[in-house]
């Protein structure tokens, strides 16, 4: 996507718009509220019924602000960090004002056990939204440093391996003196990394995962999040040698022929295989 936002991509019908609207609480969305921004812990799934709601990049060091996604009545609100626990890096912001559908995240885990057919669907859209974000904001988390030093190669397959929307500048570019000028850095403090406006310099992998709210352990067996109780675990896929431009097979939709990686001494069963969707 080179211009404008993202196309709508997976939709429910009116059936299960209702029946996804039972796990909710209605409520009133005035326009210029936030639903959530960029920094915010946690926020919740949205059911768009009369509001529309512009999702949108912050402005960054060197780019301003920029329109991801326009969600109308409808549609939905949410993305993968709902299921990981990932602290939020976009803003919703109510550009018409209408009614919404709030439902928490303990709700939505439960309807996407309970209702298969909307799983698939939302975790489809949520598959797809991730690679957009992947693809147009990147820059709610930017990366600078020498490309052959091992801390920066440490931090980028990090970020790479758990599929984290990021952009990648060498310090000898034209982009990346640009930024390292701006946040006055010296070459002593590279790799940086800027999470949602906020510098980290001498970045480092536990870092930039603490700046998003994630888990990080360095043995590389760490779960991001738990969001099927104790023994469901989201496992990091193993990732070796220098991150390549695109990562992809991280995690797949209910229903397709790969599966995560089950936690050790885990058992798949009917409810955890609607939960098989998430691998980040």
């Amino acid at each position: 996507m080179e211009n404008g936002p993202a196309p709508r991509g997976p939709v429910l019908d009116d059936e299960q718009f209702r029946r996804l609207a039972d796990y909710g609480d209605v409520e009133r969305a005035v326009a210029g509220r936030d639903l959530f921004t960029s920094g915010d812990h946690s926020y919740d799934f949205f059911l768009l019924q009369t509001a529309s709601v512009d999702i949108v990049r912050d402005a960054t060091a060197i780019e301003p602000e920029r329109l991801i996604y326009e969600g109308g009545p409808g549609d939905f609100i949410g993305e993968l960090n709902l299921l990981t626990g990932q602290h939020v890096y976009l803003t919703a912001r109510v550009v018409t004002g209408g009614t919404v559908v709030r439902i928490g995240a303990a709700m939505l885990r439960r309807a996407l056990a309970e209702q298969v057919d909307i799983a698939d669907i939302l975790i489809a859209a949520f598959r797809e939204r991730r690679e957009v974000i992947q693809a147009a904001a990147g820059n709610a988390l930017e990366l600078v440093g020498r490309p052959d030093a091992a801390e920066t190669l440490a931090l980028r397959t990090y970020v790479t391996q758990l599929l984290l929307p990021h952009t990648w500048l060498d310090a000898a570019s034209e982009s990346g003196r640009s930024l390292v000028g701006v946040a006055g850095l010296r070459d002593d403090e590279l790799p940086a990394a800027m999470v949602n406006g906020s510098l980290l310099r001498r970045a480092t992998p536990r870092a930039v995962a603490e700046a998003l709210g994630l888990t990080y352990r360095g043995d590389g067996g760490t779960p991001i999040s738990s969001w099927w109780g104790p023994a469901r675990r989201v496992w990091p896929p193993p990732c070796t040698g220098r991150p390549k431009a695109s990562t992809r097979c991280c995690w797949t939709a209910p229903g397709s022929a790969a599966r995560r990686p089950r936690a050790p001494g885990s058992k798949t069963t009917s409810a955890s295989r609607t939960g098989s969707a998430v691998n980040t």
